[in-house]
């Protein structure tokens, strides 16, 4: 069996996203996390009327999220995605290489990251 470790993320905020919301509306942004080549993931709870500067509250949208991944795994994939009735549409998204936020010592040692750094606006189609 593949050897694991735990990965705890929490989502704070996002700034600036871009609007996918049709007619005007508030969309509902939540952000979902995959570990890469295992596809292990998590995802927030969307942000009702969230808009384009989403606050993620830890209880509320339950924004800490906590991952077992492989060891073997090398990049998280961060999406940013408006929650829709039919089809969710991704907002952003943005890849992170796995060494920047796992080390190889046991103790446990929390990393700031902006993800406004990696995530690039994905273009409307």
């Amino acid at each position: 069996m593949a050897s694991t470790k735990v990965l705890e993320l929490r989502i704070h905020s996002a700034s600036n996203l871009r609007n996918v919301a049709w007619f005007g509306m508030n969309q509902d942004p939540y952000v979902l996390v995959r570990s890469l080549p295992s596809g292990a993931e998590a995802k927030t709870l969307s942000i009702w009327g969230g808009g384009v500067n989403p606050k993620f509250d830890a209880e509320k949208h339950q924004s800490r999220l906590v991952m077992r991944v492989p060891e073997a795994d090398g990049s998280l994939v961060f999406e940013v995605k408006n929650k829709n009735v039919v089809q969710d549409e991704l907002i952003a998204s943005g890849v992170l290489d796995m060494g920047v936020v796992m080390d190889e010592g046991p103790a446990v040692q929390p990393v700031e990251l902006p993800l406004a750094a990696f995530l690039q606006a994905v273009d409307a189609p």
